[in-house]
Parts: structure tokens; sequence; C-alpha cells
């Protein structure tokens, strides 16, 4: 059953007592594979791509070129994203090898590697899966609404990143923790950074994202002119964002909305640390 105060849709007629499916799925969006056995979804006469408890199966996916691609659920679209069944899938360039941040093994380590190339300068990944109309509860209490926004369902829910949110309290509203639950990149000065930003929102609104104090091409096959935000993000958006952290200190990267998202967690840090390891240090 639907669990209490559950982010509702902008419809009149969406039901408290909607149920939820216990069969889950995998989609890849912007992959290549057949549409029959692979697609994560149960259509018409195609296979059931759904997988009941305890059963399992097998979707085969090609990746024709480098990037970053949503996974979600087409089991439930209604009802699982509101509780976390999203993720990332990135696909290196060739001739690239993944590492962990610190000890530098060829690993991958989770949203945070060290890229290193057979040629060429060394770059820090960052990825990023923006979650909104999530059902979280502040402090554990359970009988809490999703918002205040009782005419505004557009807005309910809580937001995350990486299944992490650093809420701010209203009366102490602050990006100055130094440890933020939320992930933390570091790097040092003259580190090339390459930031993916997967948007797995649930509501109709768009998302805008900024980093402070960086700048980056507003487009891939551009120098020039350079940006420190963007916008039109949407549920499936994804945006990869590369440049050169320059000067110590810590940067905050944030959505654009204040009001209903950024107080609800979409927040974090980027901190560019003098003493830290230079990844092109050790090759």
């Amino acid at each position: 059953p639907a669990t209490p105060f559950d982010p509702p849709l902008p419809a009149l007629d969406d039901p408290e007592d909607r149920e939820i499916s216990d069969r889950v799925s995998l989609h890849a969006e912007m992959l290549r594979y057949d549409v029959r056995s692979s697609d994560g979804a149960n259509v018409g006469t195609n296979e059931d791509g759904t997988v009941p408890p305890r059963e399992s199966a097998v979707y085969r996916w090609y990746a024709d070129e480098p990037g970053v691609v949503l996974l979600q659920d087409r089991a439930d679209v209604r009802t699982h994203r509101h509780r976390g069944l999203v993720g990332a899938l990135v696909v290196e360039p060739p001739q690239v090898t993944p590492c962990d941040p610190v000890t530098r093994a060829s690993r991958w380590v989770g949203e945070q590697v060290v890229l290193v190339p057979d040629h060429g300068e060394p770059e820090r990944e960052l990825v990023l899966v923006v979650q909104d109309g999530v059902r979280l509860y502040h402090d554990g209490d359970e009988t809490q609404p999703v918002s205040d926004l009782e005419d505004e369902p557009e807005d309910s829910g809580q937001k995350a990143l990486n299944y992490r949110s650093g809420h701010l309290p209203p009366n102490e509203p602050s990006l100055a923790d130094p440890t933020p639950p939320t992930p933390l990149l570091t790097c040092a000065p003259g580190d090339r950074v390459r930031l993916h930003l997967v948007v797995a929102a649930d509501r109709p609104r768009n998302h805008t994202f900024q980093i402070h104090g960086q700048t980056w091409p507003m487009e891939e096959h551009l120098d020039d002119p350079r940006v420190g935000a963007i916008g039109g993000l949407t549920t499936s958006s994804v945006r990869t964002l590369r440049f050169t952290a320059d000067d110590p200190g810590d940067y905050a990267y944030r959505t654009g909305v204040l009001r209903w998202a950024l107080s609800e967690g979409l927040w974090g840090l980027i901190r560019v640390d003098a003493a830290g390891d230079h990844v092109g240090a050790r090759r």
C-alpha cells in the first residue's frame, strides 16, 4: 500500500490509496537495445521486461558513444521513482581507466573517480543524480506532510542528490557546512573536472543548476562564451560540465530554485584544496 503523505500527482483524480507494484525493472535512456526484450517495460505482445520478487531478468544494452544516461524503473512509473529507484550509467571514452580517487587502484568506486587516459591529462569525475518528489521524513517523523504546498503538487516532495539530501532548516539556512551530507568532490588547484548531471526528477517543474566560481563552455563545440549556470533541466535531462578548478576554496554547487528545492537539499560542495593530491602527480 501507499505510505502516508505520498507526493501527489498534479491531477484531480490522483487516489491516495493507490497500490504500489511489487515488480521492478531497469530502463536505460539513449542506449541501443532490442525493444522487445530489453526495454524494461510490459507493453503489448512484447516480452514482459518487469521482474516480480525473487526472480531476475537480463537486459542487453549497447553503448555506442561516451556519455551518461539515466536508469529508471518502468514497472511502476508512478511511485517507484519517489522511493529512489533511479540511477545512472556512465559510458567512459576508450583508452580511459577509472581509478579510485585516493589509492588510484583501477576500479570503479561509485559517484567519483579519477579518469586516467592513455594519453593526456587525468580528470576527476563526479556524477550527480538529481531527485525530486522524493518521499523523505524529516527527523524520522512519518506524520509530516511532504510540503506545505497543499495546492501546488508540482512542488511537493523532498529533493536529493545521489540519495542524500542537505536539508536546510527554515530558521538556519546555510551553505557553510564544511561536511555536507551530499557528495563532496575534493580536488587540487589545476585539476580538470568532469561533472555529469542526471535529472531523475518526477515533478513537472524544471530545474536549474549552477556552480559558484566556475565556468564552462555554453556549448560543447564552442570555447566561448562561458557560463556558470544552466537551465531547462527536466526528467531524463543529462548534461556534462567540464572545467578546471584553479583557486583553492570551497565552491557550492546548487539548484537555482531557492525556496522549494535548495532548502530541501539540492546543494553540495566542490573543495579545491591546495594541500590535496593533484591528479596529474601520479600517473
